[in-house]
């Protein structure tokens, strides 16, 4: 399979990812399997390492591999923790297909991320496309009819700002991991420390929690089929794009991943149903976004 197939496959699990997220919030009674896609996830970069990364571990001076490991685990909180929980919190409050347009934000989010951690001047091309996904994401959030609002609903707001929170976490989370492998150039490693990270986080504050623990439900309360698969399709989804990394260009495989947004809309609004299918407005917000996508990465 090539590096492009790889990575169209990869968007679509991501997609199916979103949907169900958004079809195991209304039954969870926990986190919605949040640990558990994190615990997947660092099952599945470990074992990618030890058959694709490099085992042999290199000859590092020791703060160098020191500094690289710090930067890959804060790169796993900034993920795994800030960015993935607002992906499940969100997905649950608005939906999978608005969630993962406000995805589209993490480029965007990178351009001062980028320049503030690695000094990096984009492209005058990018902005262009960073006007176009920043237009996609305010046209989704316009009132149905002109002229109209609808009641504001606290749980909904919340939701659109961890949804814009949870882009911010991403692109910071993609920074800190660059600087990492500028330092230690091993991104299967870097992964797994990054999940390993998250999942120390999670039984930290489990740990730490003020509430008796008869009272707190558990990590792994939620175990269901629809909280396996979003875990599952997570890790998969992960593991395509690593693989399709080693075929072809990075721009093409950012580009053909934000397809993802096409297959939720596809999987959440039309075969599951989870949510109702996306209007004109919702379908050219999409279009505009995936436009400025294509922008970032042309």
């Amino acid at each position: 399979m090539t590096g492009e197939a790889l990575a169209i496959v990869s968007a679509a699990f991501y997609g199916l990812a979103g949907a169900a997220i958004a079809r195991g919030g209304r039954t969870a009674r926990a986190d919605n399997g949040l640990f558990l896609s994190i615990l997947v996830t660092a099952a599945g970069s470990l074992a990618l390492w030890l058959l694709f990364g490099r085992r042999v571990l290199p000859d590092l001076p020791l703060q160098q591999a020191a500094t690289a490991i710090i930067l890959f685990l804060l790169s796993g909180v900034a993920s795994m923790v800030l960015g993935r929980y607002g992906m499940y919190a969100a997905s649950v409050r608005i939906g999978a297909i608005r969630t993962s347009l406000y995805r589209r934000l993490i480029p965007v989010f990178a351009l001062p991320v980028g320049f503030l951690l690695l000094s990096e001047l984009p492209d005058p091309a990018v902005y262009p496309g960073a006007v176009l996904i920043l237009g996609g994401v305010l046209l989704s959030l316009t009132p149905r009819t002109p002229g109209t609002a609808a009641r504001p609903d606290a749980s909904r707001v919340s939701g659109h700002a961890i949804a814009v929170a949870s882009a911010g976490a991403y692109a910071l989370a993609y920074a800190l991991r660059r600087l990492g492998l500028d330092l230690w150039p091993d991104p299967l490693l870097g992964t797994f420390l990054g999940a390993a990270a998250g999942a120390l986080w999670f039984l930290g504050a489990r740990m730490f929690r003020a509430a008796r623990p008869s009272t707190r439900p558990g990590l792994l309360e939620d175990r269901g089929p629809w909280q396996w698969t979003a875990a599952v399709t997570l890790a998969a989804g992960q593991t395509l794009q690593f693989l399709a990394l080693l075929e072809t260009e990075v721009a093409t495989v950012a580009l053909l991943g934000s397809l993802d947004i096409l297959f939720t809309v596809a999987i959440a609004g039309f075969l599951f149903r989870t949510e109702a299918p996306p209007g004109p407005r919702i379908a050219l917000a999409v279009l505009v976004a995936f436009a400025g996508t294509a922008v970032i990465f042309h």
